[in-house]
């Protein structure tokens, strides 16, 4: 596993050197052959394999079976001197095991956080790790805050996650009649990931509110399928004019960023005053509560972001 020099001597003893055989089959004795000795100094150079990883892109989510996209080549070197095939023979060949951190961040194929992923790579030659022995590459990577650190793994899988946007509107003609505390509630239902036997990635439900005629993005969420689902008991005063409750909304794997769902409502009883109350606990710098008009309920895990109107 490193240059080494070796020194070789040679020595040739006489050996009476014969020319054929008499009639008898004896061999008839030649020229008496001259002793002769060597001696040389050589070094074994040892190469290596350089082995270059690049990041890449993928899903909460997705799927991702192999790493064919963040293994790019090897190369043979010994310093700066790239092995030449041609005099010395194919190169060894090497088989790559990966290992993630955290250690399930992929089950059967499925990306199942919605973090980044450092990717470490072992090698062996045979059923000899070699790791000790080899030199790792990372390609540049254009990711935004990449946050790459040779001392902790080879590569990483930047994961990306989805959006989704319910949007709240008042149908032409109709009207909020108290925009500031008039109040829907969604749920957002995703189905998850089944694998037959258990789950890859749980269902999930997230209960948003919407205060007048806005909108909330609920963020970090993994591809797939979303129902989008009013509840007209609570909003009862005000139409849903969709043809049927319950919107489904796709982040597919080729375009997953962001789904927007519209929900349309109109007044339809003008003449009962609404039962809702509306408020968010607001403390001061005294710990003391105020209180002002609540524009979103947040789900204990995801971001929500208002855009309001």
């Amino acid at each position: 596993t490193a240059d080494n020099s070796y020194s070789v001597s040679v020595t040739v003893s006489p050996k009476p050197e014969y020319t054929g055989f008499d009639k008898d089959g004896n061999l008839l004795p030649g020229t008496l052959a001259t002793q002769q000795s060597g001696y040389d100094e050589g070094t074994i150079n040892v190469f290596k394999p350089f082995l270059t990883f690049a990041d890449s892109e993928v899903w909460y989510g997705g799927q991702y079976t192999d790493y064919t996209a963040n293994y790019k080549y090897v190369a043979w070197k010994h310093g700066t001197d790239e092995a030449n095939t041609e005099t010395m023979g194919n190169a060894p060949e090497l088989t790559l095991d990966y290992a993630t951190t955290p250690e399930n961040a992929i089950k059967k194929g499925y990306i199942v956080v919605p973090d980044d992923i450092p990717v470490n790579v072992l090698v062996k030659i045979g059923e000899t790790a070699i790791d000790d022995h080899v030199s790792f590459v990372h390609a540049d990577c254009s990711h935004e805050n990449c946050g790459f650190n040779p001392e902790t793994c080879e590569f990483i899988l930047h994961v990306n996650t989805c959006s989704l946007t319910v949007q709240k509107a008042i149908a032409e003609g109709s009207k909020l009649q108290d925009p500031e505390h008039q109040s829907f509630i969604f749920k957002v239902h995703y189905q998850g990931i089944p694998d037959g036997v258990g789950t890859i990635i749980p269902s999930a439900d997230y209960n948003v509110l919407i205060v007048g005629a806005g909108s909330r993005t609920i963020v970090g969420l993994p591809v797939g399928t979303y129902t989008v689902s009013e509840d007209t008991k609570w909003s009862w005063r005000y139409e849903l004019v969709e043809e049927q409750n319950g919107v489904l909304a796709t982040l597919p794997a080729e375009s997953p960023e962001e789904a927007i769902v519209t929900m349309t409502n109109r007044l339809d009883n003008e003449f009962w005053l609404s039962d809702e109350a509306v408020a968010k606990n607001v403390f001061n710098s005294n710990g003391s509560p105020e209180y002002s008009p609540m524009p979103a309920i947040i789900p204990g895990k995801e971001d929500l972001t208002d855009e309001a109107d």
